[in-house]
């Protein structure tokens, strides 16, 4: 990123004549970056945050809260987690 002294002097010196490749060399910047600062002019860029990216457990979430309100109160044998009786299982004894 290019502080706002970089970024004015990049204007300036493409003012004064200076070409891209000779302002890239003179601040260290590459030249296409160059041609972007002086593209845009005297309005500095606008950064804005990025959405963040969905997670593993949020893919499984709307899941995981419909069990947990199910599952509360069931204890022994039957406790959390337990899905067999839905899929016609019985324990033996």
């Amino acid at each position: 990123m290019v502080t706002l002294g970089e970024f004015v002097m990049i204007l300036e010196l493409a003012r004064e004549g200076l070409t891209v490749s000779a302002i890239a060399r003179w601040t260290g910047l590459d030249r296409k970056t160059v041609r972007r600062y002086i593209a845009q002019g005297l309005e500095p860029l606008r950064y804005t945050p990025r959405p963040p990216k969905p997670t593993v457990v949020g893919l499984y979430e709307a899941y995981q809260r419909q069990r947990v309100v199910v599952d509360v109160g069931q204890t022994g044998s039957q406790g959390p987690g337990y899905q067999g009786a839905e899929k016609g299982f019985q324990y033996p004894g």
